[in-house]
């Protein structure tokens, strides 16, 4: 795949010490090994200039970069929805993360990419570093545990109000898509300068951004 030079690129490229002609396989681990915490600026200038991230904030830095550089590799988000014990918490990241679980656990809300390799989905989760890296070809292990997942926009919202809909036993699909209900979420786009919201799967445009009915939101 052919490479295009980027504003963004060069950015993290200086900061993550990369060579000149970085490889997939190597931009995709360097945001790996960037250590997890949550940035003031939750944006991916906040992850660069503070050089720290959470799912939501690494995911977006890394799907921004294969845009500008592997736009072939169409990264999209994924939420998976899932039930965090106590003792899993424990077990896997020590006492003091497992501090912040109740007993009985809690709900959350994980976010990943998949990538298009090969004309294949290949899952990628760069959340923690200290997970094994990238190999440059197959799917990675989510760093969370079993549960329901959901094609999601590029909006935080979303993943805030996926997460507050899943507890209210409401569809998690946020804002659903009346077409294909319990199926996926709309995707906000730019049309002739209006955001608006439009089915990810065909495309069709549903209504504008902030025209939702009562009923979807």
């Amino acid at each position: 795949m052919g490479q295009v030079s980027c504003p963004l690129y060069r950015q993290f490229a200086i900061r993550a010490c990369l060579p000149d002609g970085a490889s997939l396989r190597q931009i995709v681990n360097a945001v790996h090994a960037i250590p997890y915490g949550r940035p003031v600026s939750r944006t991916t200038q906040g992850v660069l200039s503070e050089w720290k991230g959470t799912c939501s904030t690494k995911h977006a830095l890394l799907a921004e970069l294969l845009r500008e550089q592997w736009p072939g590799t169409k990264p999209r988000f994924v939420h998976r929805v899932y039930h965090v014990t106590h003792a899993a918490v424990l077990e896997r990241y020590g006492d003091d993360a497992a501090s912040a679980v109740p007993e009985g656990g809690l709900t959350d809300v994980h976010r990943y990419l998949v990538i298009v390799l090969a004309g294949q989905d290949v899952t990628i989760d760069i959340t923690f570093p200290g997970a094994p890296a990238w190999d440059g070809h197959r799917s990675m292990s989510l760093a969370c545990g079993d549960g329901c997942d959901y094609h999601a926009g590029e909006d935080p919202v979303q993943e805030w109000a996926i997460e507050a809909h899943w507890h209210a036993g409401k569809s998690a699909s946020w804002p659903e898509c009346p077409d294909h209900p319990r199926s996926h979420p709309l995707t906000p786009v730019l049309r002739e300068d209006s955001p608006v919201w439009t089915c990810p799967r065909t495309g069709r445009l549903i209504c504008g951004v902030g025209q939702l009915p009562s009923s979807a939101t």
